[in-house]
């Protein structure tokens, strides 16, 4: 399931978050997850058999510690879970992809109701899906 879109980059449309592309790879029983946003790039290492840690400054500016996991909820969705160390925050992004669009659907566990649905295309030279 995930070679079929590992190594994609996908254009965002415009959103709130600021997030402009979206992109994972899979390696060595994890998947690499990188955001591009003004401020620049930001990578995330999820494990898939447990939780892997890093550090990011993609959702408040200053480097945080992130544990985080991932898996294959069905055949073309990837669920990708961030938990902030040292906090109750923790993001769910539900990653579901179509031929060569994808949605993002981020939610988190305290403080908002909200869905966040964020929508994207391959960018031109991907492989062919």
């Amino acid at each position: 399931m995930a070679q079929k879109w590992s190594g994609i980059t996908y254009q965002l449309e415009e959103n709130r978050l600021g997030l402009q592309t979206f992109s994972f790879e899979t390696a060595d029983g994890r998947i690499t997850e990188t955001m591009q946003n003004a401020t620049g790039e930001h990578v995330l290492v999820h494990g898939t058999d447990g939780w892997a840690e890093s550090r990011t400054s993609l959702l408040r500016g200053s480097p945080e510690q992130v544990a985080a996991n991932a898996g294959w909820e069905s055949e073309d969705t990837l669920v990708l879970t961030q938990q902030f160390v040292e906090t109750p925050f923790r993001m769910t992004t539900a990653v579901t992809f179509k031929d060569n669009v994808m949605e993002l659907s981020f939610r988190q566990n305290v403080g908002t109701d909200e869905t966040l649905i964020i929508h994207g295309t391959a960018l031109a030279g991907a492989k062919e899906l």
